[in-house]
């Protein structure tokens, strides 16, 4: 069973807009997001959180709508490649040891095109698991990735690389 904590803010702090927060509040003088509860939900044992309003604004909603709209990509897209290759999906062709330059190409390239995939359609999994396994013979992937590449060259390429590769 799901365990959820039912009361959880979240903001981008500014003082003009969370005047109530004094001088005693200090600690809470800067910007949370989900990501900076992630530690305490897990240590907790809970799933999740329902987010409420830290301010009565019709831009407040929007912000936290973004908040769960993120959320639900970061979890949809990691849900897919999970169906994909299960904890090998940023491996070369899933074996051997964890490559940051397959986590960078294929995470976020899925990630940025999520909205063309469903987890649960068998084609959307084997289209994926084809374009993985032959992630290494893609020249635009291999020049920036390997032994000695800088990272300020690889990520950018590499990330660039995945958002066209997987788009569907």
């Amino acid at each position: 069973m799901d365990r959820i904590d039912s009361h959880q803010h979240f903001w981008n702090y500014h003082p003009a807009k969370h005047v109530w927060m004094n001088d005693d509040m200090a600690v809470l003088k800067k910007n949370y997001s989900p990501h900076d509860l992630e530690f305490l939900l897990k240590s907790c044992n809970l799933n999740g959180c329902v987010a409420v309003q830290a301010n009565q604004a019709e831009e407040e909603n929007e912000f936290l709508l973004n908040l769960a709209d993120e959320s639900k990509k970061i979890k949809t897209t990691f849900e897919i490649l999970y169906k994909v290759a299960g904890e090998d999906i940023f491996k070369r062709k899933f074996k051997g040891q964890f490559l940051e330059s397959y986590f960078e190409a294929v995470a976020i390239g899925v990630y940025v095109n999520i909205d063309s995939f469903n987890p649960n359609n068998e084609k959307d999994i084997d289209f994926l698991k084809a374009r993985v396994q032959v992630l290494e013979e893609q020249e635009s992937f291999t020049k920036y990735k390997g032994t000695g590449t800088n990272s300020t060259i690889r990520i950018p390429n590499v990330v660039s690389f995945g958002k066209e590769y997987f788009k569907k």
